[in-house]
């Protein structure tokens, strides 16, 4: 059995797919599994992934299209390892990432989850560091981070390309909602770090692409089902630091609503949340008319195009 089994979601990722499983065959850890879940790809995809021909590569198609959480919880399902962690189909990591995952998992037994600093990569192949305040922790250093929703409320401190678990917290959790389709990680994260621990390196061990094609992160919010938070605001009776950040995610579901033209779920998270909760520029552009919300969209892309990145955290 395979220390790690490594999921890779795959839909319509020609032009990276290739690079993504080349970034797992040179990791220094060999000791894993890789289960590549075909989404019903239309492209070249599934053929460019089934050239790559190894023992420990197992590839499966899904007979419909049926989304990310589904193609997850495919690969889930399939994993014969005691650690599961995913990779997107167009991110990649760094050699040492694995390493840096047992180096955790030795460390920090006593954790479920284990997550790695990360970059984003965006088209112009500008690189950025992420940004993350609230997690004290410097070059490399690992630690067990404490109230992850504090931590979270700036950019995630981990994607999902660069964290890994315990497979017993898909039986104590759950497995991803395949009703959502916008946010999918949202969900199970607020689930899965309120039953266990985080371990955390600092170390930037994965490549997180910003934009790419069939990237939800490009679609509109328009018509996808979203997280319901309501149904998690219990956890604040044990955890009151939960309140906080389910206001800052419908903070930010409720501005892309906004910019979809959907004024009443715009609304209807907007008076949910206490606005106490949020930063000073977060509720001026909460109240802001949408030619605004724009010009400001705009401004930041210009930005970004100067290596300069601007956000409403702080």
């Amino acid at each position: 059995m395979a220390f790690i089994s490594v999921i890779i979601p795959l839909y319509n990722k020609e032009n990276y797919i290739g690079h993504t499983i080349q970034s797992i065959l040179d990791q220094e850890l060999e000791d894993y599994e890789i289960i590549i879940v075909d989404d019903c790809s239309t492209d070249s995809s599934f053929s460019i992934a089934s050239t790559y021909k190894s023992d420990t590569i197992r590839l499966v198609q899904h007979p419909q299209n049926k989304g990310l959480s589904a193609a997850r919880n495919t690969g889930i399902r399939a994993s014969q390892s005691n650690y599961v962690t995913f990779l997107d189909a167009d991110d990649v990591w760094k050699p040492f990432f694995l390493t840096e995952i047992s180096n955790l998992i030795s460390t920090f037994p006593e954790a479920g989850i284990y997550g790695t600093n990360y970059e984003e990569v965006y088209q112009s192949g500008l690189k950025l560091t992420i940004r993350k305040n609230a997690v004290q922790l410097t070059n490399n250093q690992t630690a067990i981070i404490p109230d992850f929703y504090s931590a979270n409320i700036q950019q995630p401190i981990y994607c999902f390309s660069s964290v890994a678990f315990k497979k017993e917290v898909f039986d104590t959790v759950g497995y991803f909602d395949e009703i959502i389709n916008f946010g999918e990680d949202i969900d199970f994260n607020i689930r899965v770090n309120f039953n266990y621990l985080l371990a955390y390196s600092n170390r930037i061990c994965a490549s997180y692409t910003v934009f790419s094609e069939n990237q939800i992160t490009n679609s509109t919010i328009s018509g996808k089902i979203i997280t319901d938070f309501d149904k998690y605001e219990h956890y604040k009776e044990t955890r009151p630091e939960v309140k906080k950040y389910l206001d800052f995610k419908r903070y930010t579901m409720a501005v892309l609503y906004k910019m979809a033209g959907e004024k009443a779920k715009y609304s209807s998270l907007k008076s949910k949340i206490a606005v106490g909760d949020l930063t000073l520029k977060q509720r001026i552009l909460l109240q802001s008319p949408l030619f605004l919300i724009k010009k400001i969209k705009q401004l930041k892309q210009f930005l970004l195009q100067k290596g300069i990145k601007i956000t409403s955290y702080d």
